[in-house]
């Protein structure tokens, strides 16, 4: 072959692995990895449920701050949508997700303006690790079938498990479902948010105390507060009570163990 035609092949060669081609969408492909999100946490059913979605808050027909969890729409109805808490923010920014409303509101007051409400959940705050699922979920949901990322929970879609065989994923889905305050719900009783190591609940029945509603799931009662006698979560945090308190009184607000 004459020197002529090499140099056109490698020319040629040259031209056809130079010039890399462009992803179609690449803001589905993050450039930095997503968030870590440690152990088996489903931000819906473990996040979402227990610690947002009681009556009180942001479940039911008429949610907290018009904002609904549970209603199976839970990132339709954060991602773009403007706060009603926060004139100008968006519950979830598509183009600035690190820095959307609802990650401040999970971080703490440090992070929340003036005017813009309080610090959420309102009685069990977030780890980091639990704060960087829901992150994680986000972008998750956002990229849409976790764009080729590798997860062992979806942060929500519990069904995909990845490579854990079905004996196992019904396993850890019986783990996760262990709650230490189930032995509180009852008659005359209602668990309104919970945790790993406590929770709290509402008393609606005279002649009993907050001690004896915490004694129920074997925890001990932490403090008591003045409830709305509605009988839902709500209840007023600048009343505090006794935990021993059993005049009579027809409903009184108990946080059991720790949230």
């Amino acid at each position: 072959m004459s020197p002529n035609w090499r140099l056109v092949l490698v020319a040629v060669s040259l031209f056809a692995v130079g010039c890399p081609g462009e992803l179609q969408n690449p803001d589905r492909f993050p450039a930095t990895p997503l968030p870590d999100c440690a152990g088996n946490i489903d931000v819906v059913a473990d996040i979402f449920e227990r610690r947002c979605g009681t009556d009180s808050c942001h479940a039911g027909d008429e949610p907290a701050a018009e904002l609904n969890l549970l209603d199976g729409n839970a990132f339709e109805n954060l991602l773009g949508v403007p706060s009603t808490q926060c004139e100008g923010r968006l519950r979830v920014d598509p183009d600035d997700v690190i820095n959307s409303f609802l990650l401040d509101k999970l971080r703490g007051p440090e992070f929340i303006a003036p005017n813009c409400g309080d610090p959420m959940p309102f009685l069990s705050r977030l780890n980091g690790n639990e704060i960087a699922c829901v992150e994680r979920w986000i972008l998750e949901n956002m990229m849409g079938a976790d764009g080729g990322v590798p997860t062992p929970m979806d942060g929500g879609t519990r069904p995909d498990a990845g490579a854990v065989d079905s004996g196992a994923e019904e396993e850890d889905a019986g783990e996760m479902m262990t709650d230490p305050c189930d032995p509180i719900e009852g008659a005359g009783r209602v668990v309104c948010m919970r945790s790993a190591t406590g929770c709290s609940a509402v008393f609606t029945m005279g002649g009993t105390s907050c001690e004896a509603v915490c004694a129920l799931a074997g925890l001990t009662c932490t403090a008591a507060y003045a409830d709305a006698d509605d009988g839902t979560c709500t209840h007023f945090t600048d009343m505090a009570v006794n935990c021993n308190n059993d005049d009579m009184g027809m409903s009184d607000h108990c946080i059991c163990g720790s949230l």
